[in-house]
């Protein structure tokens, strides 16, 4: 399947379900057009797999670790990468049924070039992901946070934005729709955001 193609399943995949809008996905395509050629992208929430089709769809032998609590949304996940690149075995692998804070606390390789963000949307839940997997960004990694600025989302987690800016800072690198993707560099803020 072609890129052009997997990214109207994302974009489809978004409409219908409501979870992302299509300026998400455009930026999730742009930043995954910026990663190395085989990049290790950790995804926090499966939802219903539309970041995942933007993903492979730009950078289809990227490694991709999916983390999400809840194993229905893991199989929704796999369910809609499997329709679209017809492999049904796409995610066997790749996928943990755990919660993201302690998947993050256990994965200790210093080798992530993009996390997602996109799991528990409370402020401590949010907080707590990123210190958990900070460690194991690369250098020059960056992190897509959906729902960072949801002003227009269908629902609002102001708990989104409040985690993110205490320890990621308050300029994200990029914003389009309601995500935003900051540098993983080890800041100030991130550094402070320990000692809360």
């Amino acid at each position: 399947m072609t890129t052009e193609t997997m990214l109207a399943e994302a974009y489809k995949l978004a409409a219908s379900r409501q979870m992302a809008c299509a300026d998400d996905i455009a930026l999730l395509a742009t930043v995954m057009d910026t990663l190395p050629d085989v990049p290790t992208v950790v995804m926090l929430g499966a939802g219903s797999g539309t970041m995942s089709l933007a993903v492979y769809a730009v950078r289809p032998q990227c490694f991709m670790l999916t983390v999400d609590h809840d194993q229905e949304n893991l199989n929704w996940e796999a369910k809609a990468l499997a329709n679209s690149t017809g492999d049904p075995t796409i995610l066997e692998h790749a996928q943990l049924h755990t919660p993201s804070k302690r998947a993050g606390e256990n994965y200790r390789a210093v080798n992530v070039d993009l996390l997602i963000v996109d799991a528990d949307h409370s402020y401590p839940g949010v907080k707590n992901d990123l210190i958990a997997w900070m460690p194991n960004m690369k250098k020059k990694g960056l992190i897509f946070v959906h729902d960072y600025d949801g002003t227009t989302a269908p629902e609002s987690y102001p708990g989104v934005k409040q985690a993110c800016d205490e320890v990621l800072g308050k300029r994200p690198k990029y914003r389009r729709g309601w995500s935003g993707v900051f540098n993983a560099r080890f800041s100030k803020a991130f550094t402070d955001s320990l000692n809360r």
